[in-house]
């Protein structure tokens, strides 16, 4: 799914009456944003309107957005972990998918895993230690290859799975 966005002011408007109206950003998201309370804006993976790479985009509730350094070809959700990461995923020029972990300092790492997988909806499990990852084959994309459980400081991928999308941990 992609779609325009719009930033919306949610406040009372004043007694007068006024109020903000929903302003345009110049982003076309490939998924819904998610909130990061210690860059006090909220992330997602877009392209330019106007053409060009998708990447992280941090949109402060000013209306100011800007890519993110380090996030070139970022695609669909990301997710935010206890202390302030996030996980994405980003797709080469080959058409492969790898996972990709961006600190609160701005530092990007990627996430190693099993060779083979199209990883998807990245999520963090409470302790932010895990991640569980929907994945596809690479021969056939539309084709579920399961939810996956991803040990972060070892890279351990184990499979929960044989089939599923949309992988998220359940409190």
């Amino acid at each position: 799914a992609s779609g325009e966005v719009w930033l919306i002011d949610l406040a009372v408007p004043d007694l007068g009456g006024s109020s903000t109206p929903p302003t345009r950003l110049p982003w076309t998201a490939s998924a819904a944003p998610a909130w990061v309370p210690s860059r006090d804006a909220f992330v997602l993976a877009a392209k330019p309107t106007n053409g060009g790479a998708s990447a992280l985009v941090s949109v402060r509730l000013g209306g100011r957005s800007e890519p993110m350094a380090g996030t070139d070809g970022a695609i669909g959700p990301v997710d935010l972990a206890p202390d302030g990461s996030l996980a994405f995923v980003v797709r080469g020029s080959d058409g492969m998918t790898s996972l990709r972990q961006l600190s609160s300092a701005g530092a990007v790492r990627g996430i190693e895993t099993a060779v083979g997988g199209d990883d998807r909806w990245p999520n963090f499990a409470p302790d932010g230690l895990t991640l569980l990852v929907s994945r596809a084959t690479h021969l056939d994309p539309s084709r579920s290859d399961g939810i996956w459980r991803i040990d972060l400081p070892t890279g351990a991928a184990r499979r929960l799975t044989v089939d599923g999308a949309y992988a998220r941990w359940i409190p």
